[in-house]
Formats: structure tokens, sequence, C-alpha cells
């Protein structure tokens, strides 16, 4: 007798591969971000009215509530690096909470893909006489589409920083998976190294590499300018050769 494959209904398939697409939403947002944007624009349409309805409003009320469950009265608990006399020390307070806006109601009851769930996270960085606020939007089909980030306070900060540091957190928030509290971290610890005189890398805006964690170490003989290792690699594999981003010196 022959080995016979036993039967499985389709309705297995479905439920398994729309359980792995849910923990890639979650886990791995960018990543499925470039995979909707890569299905043409009317399949991109179609799954992204299924995930705000279906998936985003539990991965937003799970963000929001992962950044609640780590501050005190909106004072972030985390573990705060040495950075000399206490008048140097950094201020940090976050905040989110979930938006929920209804579209309709059928039949005199509410229905819940007519729930449209957005989340706001608010951050204020202070430090001396230095003062920045942020709001970090989460869309309606979070994390198909990336945070918008806006700044709502600015004291003492010169533009073309607080620009920079603007670029610094939309690109860590679009491009890595880390979740917005582990991004919005990230993006402390990268002004208080910038207090701290280190400088960032012209090409990510990042004193602190956002996935290798390293500093900017490697240094352009002609410029004097430094870039972390990882940004040096993709810009020589985009531009098809290895000169320095800045001064286009040969490394």
């Amino acid at each position: 007798d022959g080995f016979q494959v036993p039967l499985v209904r389709p309705i297995f398939f479905s439920r398994v591969a729309w359980h792995i697409f849910r923990v890639i939403l979650t886990h791995f947002p960018s990543q499925a971000r470039r995979w909707c944007s890569g299905r043409g624009k009317r399949l991109s349409k179609v799954i992204s009215a299924i995930v705000e309805g279906q998936v985003s409003p539990h991965i937003i009320r799970s963000q929001v509530s992962q950044i609640n469950a780590q501050s005190d009265d909106g004072v972030l608990k985390i573990e705060e690096e040495a950075l000399g006399s206490d008048e140097d020390a950094s201020f940090f307070k976050l905040k989110a909470r979930v938006v929920a806006a209804t579209t309709a109601v059928r039949g005199g009851h509410l229905a819940n893909n007519n729930i449209k769930v957005q989340g706001i996270v608010t951050a204020r960085y202070s430090r001396s006489d230095v003062s920045l606020g942020l709001a970090i939007h989460l869309p309606r089909n979070f994390p198909l589409s990336p945070p918008t980030v806006e700044f709502t306070e600015q004291l003492n900060i010169d533009k073309a920083k607080a620009r920079r540091w603007q670029l610094n957190i939309t690109r860590i928030l679009a491009s890595s998976d880390a979740t917005i509290l582990d991004a919005v971290i990230d993006w402390k610890k990268n002004l208080d190294k910038q207090f701290q005189g280190l400088e960032e890398c012209p090409v990510c805006y990042c004193v602190v590499h956002s996935v290798t964690r390293a500093l900017p170490q490697k240094r352009c003989s002609q410029c004097g300018n430094r870039f972390h290792s990882a940004c040096l690699y993709k810009w020589f594999e985009s531009s098809g050769n290895s000169t320095c981003p800045l001064c286009r010196h040969l490394f």
C-alpha cells in the first residue's frame, strides 16, 4: 500500500495564512509595508481596508498600552544614562492614547467594522534651556501606512537641527521593525548623545544606529565626517562607488 497524504480542508490553510499575516504585521511591519506596496494599487487598497478593519485596531491599542505601561504619569520609566551633573541630565515625558471615530450605525447598533481607530503618541524632551515636543500619529491602517511625525514645541533649537531630528525619528519609524516605544527611546538616546558632543551620521541623522547600535566611527580623511559602517555600506552599494557621501572623496 502506498503512502497517502491526508486531506486538509482549504479553510485550514486560510486560517494559517491569516495568522501568519497578522504576525508579520505585528512584528515585521516594515516588511509587510514593502510587500503591500508592491501588490498594485487596486489590490493594495483591498488589503489596506481589511487590515484597517480587522488588524490595525488591535495593533494600535497594543502599542498604546505598551507605552502607558512603561510610564508613570507620562514620565518614562527607563534607566537614564550617566550624563554628568544633574543640570546636564535630560527630562523626557511620553504619553499615548487611542482615538476611535465612529463612521456609521446599522440597525441602531454599532458595527465593529465601522469603528476607525487611530493612535496618538506625544513626547516632550527637555534639557537645561532646550525643549522639544512632538506628536506621532498612527494612521487607521497602521502599520501598512507608517506613522507621521510633527513637532508641537521648539524652544532654543535651530530649525535645521530640529528638521534633522524629525527626519531621524521618521526614518526609524518607517524603515525599522521597532515598536513605537523602542523607536522613541532610540530617538531620545540619540538626542542625549548629541548633547554629549557626539556627532550624528550624515546619512541617517542618528548617533546610535537603529539596527547595529553602533556609533559613527568610519571617518572620511578629506572632510572629516564620521559615518556608521552600515550606512556607508548601503551608500556604496546604491551608488556603485566607494566615495564619501558628502565630499565624494575616495574612501
